[in-house]
């Protein structure tokens, strides 16, 4: 069985297409897990209204706000599948979602697959999301993805599946750490136990008031956003900096494993301080075959390095 954990928090507005899209599984074998976090519109009145419906609908209700990290490991220890199915409650999930995921998880505990972005209204935006992210070929196997995600995530928590037993190894969510989804891949991959597959398994919901955030991934604007000293960019380094501190202080953590963490920590120490900036170029350049999983030469980067330099004044 499929359990899917579901935190919701004044999610009227779009629940019920994402709980009628979970209704319309090609696996049937499931349960619904929801636990609401003191909302204050209807929320719960349509979580208890679909429970009445069918018994597969478990709803559980906060006396007190928990707050999104808290809500989503109180569901965890209320899931009884094998496989816990990560579900927010805005999305439209594909009627092979569950399906896809589960017959290509095979022995790993963890899988997250693609989603094809809509703006609020539901209309397609005619992108998957892995178009948005800095990765042009997918790594051929477990350790070059876990190589890249310490980089970038590509495990998009609401396309995912996780081994129930994963839990134990992941839990408590470290009080720092702000990606939930990323933290359960990141663990997973210390023992190549994490997957990616391109299929499509959701319609993925971007509000209007965060939109913006994602923008295509070429050479240039990742020439720029590497050297943008923003308070946002600066608040990215440090969380990626927390997550991979987490990570270094896993027990039995493989050597191979603890190199390549090392080496994103002090990639990120550069940009987050604001110094050794020629060191983090030099080494994104070095490793961005890693990074992106791009076919292209260190020294084709080298140029475009040095173009990115006379174009847009960036400085080492």
């Amino acid at each position: 069985m499929i359990s899917i954990a579901l935190a919701t928090y004044n999610g009227s507005k779009f629940l019920r297409e994402q709980l009628d899209s979970i209704l319309a599984q090609s696996m049937e074998d499931f349960e619904v897990v929801a636990c609401d976090d003191c909302s204050t519109d209807e929320t719960r009145q349509i979580l208890e209204e679909y429970a009445s419906k069918d018994s597969r609908f478990k709803v559980f209700l906060n006396k007190n706000n928990l707050g999104f990290k808290k809500n989503f490991e109180h569901i965890l220890s209320l899931c009884k599948g094998e496989f816990i199915a990560f579900c927010d409650q805005d999305d439209i999930w594909e009627p092979n979602h569950l399906e896809i995921l589960y017959n290509n998880v095979e022995d790993n505990d963890c899988i997250g697959a693609n989603s094809l972005i809509i703006d609020e209204n539901g209309t397609s935006q005619n992108k998957t999301l892995l178009e948005y992210w800095p990765i042009h070929l997918m790594p051929k196997n477990e350790k070059e993805l876990f190589q890249h995600e310490l980089y970038s995530n590509v495990i998009q928590g609401t396309a995912s599946l996780i081994r129930a037993s994963l839990i134990n190894q992941a839990l408590p969510i470290p009080e720092n750490i702000k990606y939930h989804d990323y933290w359960f891949a990141l663990v997973a991959g210390l023992n190549e136990k994490c997957k990616y597959i391109g299929d499509v398994v959701l319609k993925y919901r971007r509000h209007s008031n965060n939109a913006s955030e994602y923008q295509k991934f070429t050479i240039w604007n990742a020439i720029k956003d590497l050297y943008k000293f923003s308070k946002d960019r600066r608040g990215f380094y440090q969380d990626s900096l927390s997550m991979l501190n987490n990570l270094a202080h896993q027990e039995q953590l493989p050597l191979d494993k603890q190199k390549f963490i090392s080496d994103a920590i002090e990639f990120y120490t550069n940009l987050s301080e604001n110094k050794n900036r020629f060191s983090a170029l030099w080494f994104y350049i070095k490793n961005y075959n890693v990074i992106t999983f791009s076919k292209k030469s260190v020294w084709q980067l080298f140029l475009y390095r040095c173009l990115g330099i006379l174009f847009f004044g960036i400085k080492g």
